[in-house]
């Protein structure tokens, strides 16, 4: 029995594995699968053995088949197999991929990041495309296998894709205004493309009949004709022509009936003498140069520093006008008045004449007395120790013109010496009635004597020499050399005293033209250490310090609200970043340096100018400051002379060579140390207040820079 059960589990047994109807055949198992992205097209079982089968992988559309893996390895399909043992095999499928062929037309780069794919340009993968043009191109367009100007533009790769980053070169308008009549012609000198950047032109102003070129202005200021432009920016360029004026007496030649009008003289609109009450242009040019002149007053000179122009004990009244930009004394009803310079004797004894222009309606006589106060520069009364005095008389005045006057010195022989001139009278006639102007009083000429000094060692004081200045007699950005444009912030992005402007240094802001430095100010939107502003302006340091002397800054100031000019010193061992010295000089914070303000003005009232001292109590160390203000007429329209004369005992802050403001150099003062220059404009803060919505470019002119050790 238990021989008859073995038997029918064997029979069993085999009847599994041998085809029914053949008993003689073996079946094998085939079990297929597949990965992401795809299927296989027969089915998993038992095959007979020695089956001939084709199995197909089937990828999906984003997939493409990779390979057979398993019982098998095989790149095949579909796969041909023939069965012989047991199989397990897998389909493998990969995401397509597709190639991204980037072109460039033009001169510039294209660089690819890829955003969102674990293999690089798989199918779905986004690619962001920046375009990056080379100087002088600019990026315009992609075309190809994506259309958009968008820069940069994301790619979603979905097939091969083939992109084109079209670059063209930079193009600029060169916009030209006449002013007054003439033409400018243009001519392409060198040209990649028409006013494409660095297309090289020359321009050249023709003056119309009657007219005569003066000057460019704009993106380019200056005198020369012809001028060449490399076309690297948008230009805005202005061609000024003025009608010819031959005799310069204000009316032009086609309308002059009197064309050869001597300088100085008053005329009609025929160009023809007027009789007139004031002078209506401004006292001749003075002819001597600097370096033999001592001047006492002058707009054209560096002068001593006079205490007033018009003394207690005179009779007569007294104001500054402004005739034609050239600051003048006016003295009306006028017996006599006194200047003085008791504080800054004039040591003239090396010089041979004394000049002075005047103009008057009515006065018929005008007298000039000087008077030395003798060795011990006391005035102790004329005929009394040593003072002496001397007076010449201009009889039969001519009226209605300016009128040179050169006396010599050697007339003045009343005099027993020149070393201590301190008074300087002036008197007309009739007594107490007449108007005088007076402008450009000064010594010159050189006796050989050799005791005397001129203009260039620092107005008369034989113990100051010029040490340092710019003239701004050059065209262009500032010298280089002698300027420092301070234009980090220092405190987080910003100025301080809450102050609205970035300083820049660009040549817009800064620049050189007919003699004078500009500085201008002007609304704009730039973004700087991650701090955007509205308003951009300059801030300059000299490359130049100094301990003692005199400075003296000739400027015409900014007359717009919301302005703040200064003309001002710091210790050069302050440690404010961003400034030319460092911390070469030491490191020391505010006011420990010492702060000098020479000119302040705020930002509501120009008729004003601050004088200020801000310094660190060495003894206390708390913060001091002392300081007061000046009328000053015409600060906007008119030149005027900002000054500080200091010493081991003391420091002066002047207007127009008249000292308003002063302060003991004690020992709790830190003004001991050297100091630099700055020249700036702010805007808004403090002292610049509220700043119009409407806020125009606003510039300081800037003569000359002067320091006189």
């Amino acid at each position: 029995m238990r021989n008859l059960t073995a038997l029918l589990i064997l029979f069993l047994l085999l009847s599994c594995e041998k085809d029914s109807d053949n008993p003689d055949t073996s079946f094998f198992s085939l079990e297929v699968s597949s990965s992401e992205g795809g299927s296989v097209s027969i089915a998993a079982g038992n095959y007979p053995e020695g089956s001939n089968l084709s199995i197909q992988a089937v990828p999906l559309a984003d997939y493409n088949f990779s390979s057979w893996s398993g019982s098998l390895s095989s790149t095949a399909n579909p796969l041909e197999i023939t069965l012989t043992q047991n199989l397990q095999l897998q389909a493998n499928f990969v995401l397509k991929q597709f190639e991204l062929n980037v072109n460039v037309t033009g001169e510039g780069s294209v660089d690819q990041k890829l955003l969102n794919s674990g293999k690089s340009y798989e199918v779905g993968s986004q690619v962001e495309l920046s375009a990056t043009p080379a100087t002088g191109w600019e990026f315009q367009q992609w075309t190809g296998g994506i259309e958009s100007t968008e820069n940069p533009v994301t790619i979603n790769l979905t097939e091969a894709k083939e992109v084109t980053a079209v670059f063209i070169r930079k193009q600029y308008n060169l916009n030209l205004t006449i002013t007054g009549e003439g033409t400018v012609n243009e001519q392409i000198i060198s040209q990649p493309a028409q006013y494409d950047f660095e297309t090289q032109v020359r321009l050249t102003a023709v003056a119309a009949n009657d007219w005569e070129f003066e000057s460019w202005s704009g993106d380019v200021s200056g005198s020369n004709n012809p001028i060449e432009l490399s076309i690297d920016k948008e230009y805005q360029l202005s061609a000024n022509f003025n009608l010819k004026d031959t005799d310069l007496d204000g009316v032009p030649d086609r309308d002059d009936s009197c064309p050869n009008t001597s300088a100085g003289t008053q005329v009609n609109q025929d160009g023809c003498p007027v009789q007139s009450d004031v002078p209506l242009v401004a006292a001749p040019t003075p002819i001597h140069n600097a370096s033999e002149v001592i001047s006492i007053f002058s707009n054209h000179y560096n002068s001593v520093t006079v205490d007033t122009f018009r003394t207690d004990w005179s009779q007569s009244e007294f104001e500054f006008v402004n005739i034609a930009n050239d600051q003048t004394l006016r003295y009306f009803n006028l017996n006599y008045a006194g200047i003085e310079t008791v504080n800054q004797q004039i040591n003239a004894n090396a010089k041979t004449h004394i000049h002075f222009d005047y103009w008057t309606a009515d006065a018929s006589t005008i007298r000039f007395k000087v008077v030395d106060f003798g060795a011990n520069g006391v005035f102790n009364g004329v005929g009394s120790v040593d003072d002496t005095e001397h007076e010449i008389v201009i009889e039969n005045t001519t009226t209605n013109t300016w009128q040179s006057i050169d006396l010599s010195l050697d007339d003045f022989s009343g005099l027993a010496s020149r070393k201590n001139l301190a008074q300087y009278i002036i008197a007309a006639q009739p007594s107490g009635a007449s108007t005088v102007y007076i402008d450009n009083i000064y010594f010159y000429g050189d006796n050989g004597n050799g005791d005397g000094n001129g203009d260039g060692d620092g107005g008369g004081n034989n113990n100051l020499e010029l040490i340092w200045s710019d003239e701004f007699d050059y065209d262009g950005r500032p010298d280089s050399s002698k300027w420092h444009h301070q234009t980090f912030a220092p405190n987080g992005g910003s100025w301080f005293n809450g102050e609205l402007q970035h300083y820049v240094d660009k040549e817009n802001t800064t620049y050189v033209s007919n003699g004078t430095l500009k500085i201008v100010a002007r609304k704009e939107t730039y973004t700087t250490q991650n701090s955007t502003k509205e308003y951009t302006s300059a801030r300059l340091n000299s490359k130049f310090d100094f301990k003692y002397g005199r400075i003296d800054v000739r400027a015409k100031l900014p007359s717009g609200a919301g302005t703040w000019p200064a003309i001002w010193t710091l210790g050069s061992n302050i440690n404010e970043a961003g400034n030319y010295f460092g911390d070469s000089r030491g490191s020391v914070g505010w006011p420990a340096c010492g702060e000098i303000d020479i000119m302040e003005q705020n930002g509501w009232d120009k008729t004003r100018s601050y004088g200020y001292f801000h310094w660190g109590n060495t003894q206390t160390g708390e913060y001091q400051y002392t300081g007061t203000t000046t009328y000053i007429a015409d600060s906007s329209s008119a030149f005027h002379l900002y000054s500080l004369i200091w010493d081991e005992t003391k420091m002066q802050i002047l207007l127009d060579n008249v000292v308003f403001m002063e302060l003991p150099n004690e020992a709790s003062n830190p003004f001991d140390n050297p100091h630099y220059l700055l020249l700036n404009i702010a805007i808004g803060g403090n002292l610049g207040g509220e700043v119009p919505a409407n806020f125009p470019n606003q510039v300081m002119e800037v003569d000359y820079v002067r320091i006189y050790q």
